[in-house]
């Protein structure tokens, strides 16, 4: 693999884009809905949003956040953040605005560039900031006083380089992610941590100049993010869509012969119920690499009799900036059915151990345990957060939160989730926060939150509550109280009652007993 594929191994995010532009700038970088961008036009518009970042006060340090659906608008105004020396925070779109104002507030954004559907949703969430950050909107019109938009902000300035020096070690991204406290905490991604994870994983899905990539994620997860940057990086086009639509995914595959395509089982799921499949030429597909939540044999099964391609399924998580196992497609062998269960082996540079969760100390193979990590990759700490207040390593092994184990084959099987995560649909919910939400309605006495097998989005969130003496309320009742306060991933989709929760001696809720029902049989296996 030639050293242009892969870049120099001190390369940062904006680089990555100039080196491409230098290389190949008449390529198209980026497409969407009938427009392009080259890699070019990608890096003078980074640089142009750089300097005008630099003019208005955001330099080395400071954070900025772009909180909109996919857009063309959206990557250079990362790429411009970066190049003068800010770091991004990515921001859910979906989330409440109580939900948004704790992540804005707690990374201390100082520039929101606000998508022109979402201005209302980011103007209630700074609301109760001090000092509030400036909201730029996309539009061509203000949203309303002291809302600049894009055009304006831009306006008077170039797009020469801004000379800026960014080192590979400086935090690029701010990701979020909770704890078992539910409150929200944040990720810090370097430029380096971020491109090990691409120069790692692009050779191995086969990404490539000539290459088109389909950009179906959002793009504030990890995922999404880096689903881009290796297109980006290995000189491919990527063809974004603003969100997830199975008619509008196959039709950009026929449009635009898609050669690899990044998906959480949910998304496969409904493409396969998609009826206009069957008449889509998928046959340019390589590589489909999937993960995020657990996915039923079945639907891998029908997916990979579908496609006929390459799969690659990743175990990963936000703080190792990204994958720590991959289950190649080699692997994805009908004669070794048992082996779809795993999330197979360890990258080449992660080190994984399986540690015991109270101790840190290494266990045998065979031995469930929490799953911990020590790479390059690896997150400093979480922002804020000093290390030994975060308890999130032992030494220098960071602690996933999830437990599993390896074989005598040393495949990695994940066996449950330490902190109870629910992934429903590639979205992570933490129990905790949709607990303590629903705890606050008057007729309930206790709640307990998990997550139960689904056919569609992989997990869904399902809530067992008691009431309080005398009360009448309903599921319904609960979902609509709720709604105001958590984003829609996070409602339950179902909702049973009890007259008790199951406790052990110390009074813990037992959630292993009130999941066995619904897990009976079923593999809890995390993509």
């Amino acid at each position: 693999m030639g050293a242009e594929r892969r870049g120099p191994a001190g390369e940062t995010v904006p680089g990555v884009v100039h080196r491409q532009a230098e290389a190949r700038g008449d390529v198209d970088a980026l497409v969407m809905d009938g427009r392009a961008l080259t890699f070019a036009e990608l890096d003078r518009r980074g640089n142009r949003v750089a300097n005008a970042c630099l003019a208005h006060g955001l330099g080395s340090g400071g954070r900025f956040a772009v909180v909109d659906k996919n857009s063309l608008e959206f990557f250079p105004l990362v790429l411009g953040g970066l190049r003068a020396g800010g770091t991004h925070l990515a921001v859910n779109w979906r989330l409440a605005p109580p939900e948004m104002e704790v992540v804005l507030g707690r990374s201390r954004v100082e520039v929101v560039f606000a998508g022109t559907d979402l201005v209302e949703l980011v103007d209630a969430a700074v609301a109760g900031l001090d000092p509030p950050p400036v909201v730029v909107t996309l539009g061509a019109e203000p949203a309303g006083p002291g809302r600049p938009v894009l055009g304006d902000w831009l306006a008077d300035h170039g797009e020469g380089d801004p000379g800026v020096s960014v080192d590979p070690g400086d935090t690029a991204f701010l990701f979020s992610t909770s704890g078992t406290t539910g409150v929200p905490k944040g990720v810090p991604v370097s430029h380096d941590a971020c491109l090990t994870q691409i120069r790692g994983l692009g050779p191995l899905l086969g990404f490539r100049p000539g290459a088109t990539s389909l950009m179906a994620m959002p793009a504030f997860h990890i995922a999404g993010t880096e689903w881009t940057l290796q297109g980006l990086y290995h000189g491919a086009t990527t063809v974004v869509l603003r969100e997830f639509d199975p008619r509008a995914v196959l039709a950009a595959v026929d449009a635009h012969r898609v050669t690899h395509a990044m998906l959480v089982p949910a998304m496969l799921r409904f493409l396969l119920e998609e009826p206009a499949l069957a008449a889509t030429d998928t046959s340019t597909i390589e590589t489909v690499s999937y993960g995020g939540s657990p996915i039923a044999p079945s639907t891998l099964a029908a997916a990979v009799a579908a496609f006929g391609c390459r799969f690659f399924q990743t175990y990963g998580i936000t703080e190792v900036a990204g994958a720590v196992s991959v289950l190649d497609a080699t692997d994805h062998d009908p004669a070794r059915p048992g082996l779809l269960a795993s999330a197979g082996k360890p990258v080449p540079w992660c080190e994984v151990r399986i540690c015991d969760a109270g101790t840190g100390a290494p266990l045998p193979p065979g031995s469930v345990g929490e799953v911990c990590v020590r790479s390059p990759a690896n997150m400093p700490g979480y922002d804020g957060v000093p290390n030994d207040e975060s308890a999130a390593f032992f030494g220098e092994w960071l602690r996933t939160g999830d437990a599993g184990y390896f074989d005598a084959d040393g495949y990695l099987f994940l066996h449950d989730r330490v902190k109870d995560m629910v992934v429903t649909g590639g979205e992570n919910v933490y129990p905790v926060e949709v607990e303590n939400v629903l705890a606050a309605h008057p007729e309930v006495a206790e709640v307990a939150v998990f997550g139960v097998p689904s056919d569609r989005w992989g997990e869904a969130v399902h809530a067992v509550v008691v009431r309080v003496p005398g009360g009448t309320v309903t599921g319904t009742d609960l979902v609509a109280f709720a709604r105001p306060q958590l984003a829609g991933f996070k409602l339950p989709k179902s909702v049973a009652f009890a007259d008790r929760l199951p406790r052990n001696p110390s009074g813990k809720v037992l959630k292993t007993e009130l999941r066995r029902p619904h897990w009976a049989g079923q593999a809890r296996a995390v993509g």
